[in-house]
């Protein structure tokens, strides 16, 4: 059912915050790209694969109102959109 509310706006302070949150990373970048939510993660050695990433962000999410799972994630290891 509608709120009535009209569209939240993301805010890509939030989406880097929940990432942070949700990976345990410092160093995460999040931009547009092609049109494209894209974060950068350095992950300090970790290895996780995008599909991992992406399970993470959206189970921290609920709660988030103004954040959203990227489109694409860029770690040291691979990129991809982790939808796969």
């Amino acid at each position: 059912m509608p709120s009535g509310r009209g569209p939240v706006p993301i805010d890509l302070d939030a989406v880097t915050d929940l990432l942070r949150t949700a990976l345990g990373a410092r160093d995460v970048e999040v931009d547009v790209q092609d049109g494209e939510l894209t974060a950068t993660i350095e992950t300090g050695g970790t290895v996780l694969s995008p599909g991992q990433a992406h399970a993470a962000a959206m189970a921290a999410l609920p709660g988030h109102d103004t954040a959203m799972a990227p489109h694409r994630y860029v770690l040291g290891d691979g990129s991809g959109s982790g939808r796969e």
